[in-house]
């Protein structure tokens, strides 16, 4: 028995029409796909940067902490980084930072952002800073 040309030529078309509605579903969502953006603190010689990350909702993935004078940074992840509040909307952010005992990591503080403003409390001081929400 041959085989019908009109059969294996249906079977190569759904084939195409399967692959172009695969790449039409990952362009079409490419719209809501994560993305990353930056937002940054700083004052009395302290930098600490934030890396955002954008979904159905931003989230901070990570942060990245300077100190005065030293020359270098840490990268700050959970679980010793607590995120009490987030609103990019509301311009409002409260990050909670323990030390997990290394000693080359910064002390515990917490980050508290109304609007442009910030302040860093430390456990011997508290600096007053910019806080940068353009991403």
């Amino acid at each position: 028995m041959r085989p019908d040309p009109l059969k294996a030529v249906a079977a190569v078309f759904r084939a195409w029409l399967a692959i172009a509605i695969a790449v039409l579903a990952v362009a079409g969502s490419s719209g809501s796909a994560f993305a990353t953006g930056a937002l940054s603190f700083e004052g009395g010689g302290y930098v600490l940067d934030f890396t955002v990350g954008q979904q159905e909702r931003p989230v901070l993935a990570s942060m990245s902490f300077s100190a005065p004078g030293s020359g270098s940074n840490s990268t700050l992840r959970a679980p010793h980084l607590a995120v009490a509040a987030f609103d990019i909307k509301a311009k409002l952010l409260l990050v909670r930072y323990s030390n997990p005992g290394d000693s080359t990591l910064p002390p515990d503080f917490e980050l508290s952002v109304h609007g442009g403003e910030g302040i860093l409390k430390l456990p011997n001081r508290s600096v007053t800073g910019s806080f940068n929400w353009e991403m």
